[in-house]
């Protein structure tokens, strides 16, 4: 992660050297939706899943050279819905959803380093991006026992490619008011540390947010 870190830095180094472009700076919040699925199935009407849905707010910071832009942020979890569903002979033989307990709690830093191109319509511009997004889980109670997990025994060090949408509303010349929608498809969705899936396993990860932030260009 440092390294990913020093990288970022370093890009950004190298296109404002470059290119003498205008900088902006901002602070932002919003809430996350993160769904992660595990299938372990024998054919298509002989399988069960595991899922989890788990609703996060993050807060974080951002830099920006026009077309490039480094986000730091964190973000938490302490709510999921959990769903365990078992298919035999292509039907369903249960179907059991729960809440997280009160317990159950997920924290993350995470460093997103997006390639933009803006639109501008005189006070309002509109930008969508790719990127890379890498997070590190720093600290949870996965099984809302109300300890927290020992992090030694999982691997939550993930990358995602990233599609986001930006829109910026200018105050002035210089202040804006931003809203970005990102939606992210996880590399690395195994999170047991060394374990090695079976043939018939399969994993996904997909997480969408919507953020509201606040913004300089200097």
């Amino acid at each position: 992660m440092k390294r990913l870190f020093i990288l970022c830095v370093f890009l950004i180094l190298c296109v404002f050297g470059y290119s003498q472009l205008k900088m902006s700076v901002g602070l932002y919040g919003g809430m996350e939706i993160n769904y992660y699925n595990t299938v372990n199935f024998t054919d298509v009407n002989e399988y069960a899943t595991s899922s989890v849905t788990d609703f996060d707010l993050l807060f974080g910071a951002f830099f920006d050279i026009k077309y490039l832009r480094i986000m730091l942020e964190f973000n938490g979890a302490q709510s999921g819905v959990i769903n365990l569903k078992q298919v035999s002979g292509g039907a369903t033989v249960s179907d059991v959803k729960s809440n997280s307990t009160e317990d159950y709690a997920k924290y993350y830093i995470n460093i997103t380093l997006l390639a933009k191109y803006p639109f501008e319509f005189g006070f309002f511009h509109l930008w969508p991006a790719i990127g890379l997004k890498i997070s590190s889980l720093y600290s949870g109670d996965l099984n809302g026992d109300g300890v927290s997990e020992d992090m030694r025994n999982y691997d939550y060090n993930d990358f995602y490619f990233v599609l986001a949408l930006g829109m910026d509303f200018y105050i002035g010349d210089d202040f804006f008011i931003e809203i970005l929608g990102t939606a992210c498809g996880n590399f690395t969705p195994i999170w047991v540390k060394d374990y090695t899936p079976a043939s018939t396993e399969s994993f996904l990860q997909v997480v969408f947010n919507a953020q509201l932030g606040i913004g300089w260009r200097f």
